[in-house]
């Protein structure tokens, strides 16, 4: 019974691992694009709207 259930934590853990990669993933590319966003029009207005449009990216 204990080494059932600590297969089924360990595939509980690979979800939440395959989860996190994907957040990391979603949150890079959100960085990089903020950044182009930047590069491209170095205005302050798009500066000051960054982090109500990306909130991830201040946080």
């Amino acid at each position: 019974m204990k080494k059932k259930r600590s297969t089924n934590d360990e595939t509980q853990r690979l979800k939440h691992a395959r989860k996190d990669h994907f957040l990391i993933a979603y949150y890079f590319v959100i960085r990089h694009s903020s950044f182009v966003i930047l590069s491209e029009s170095r205005s302050t207005n798009v500066k000051a709207l960054l982090p109500m449009i990306f909130p991830l990216s201040s946080s």
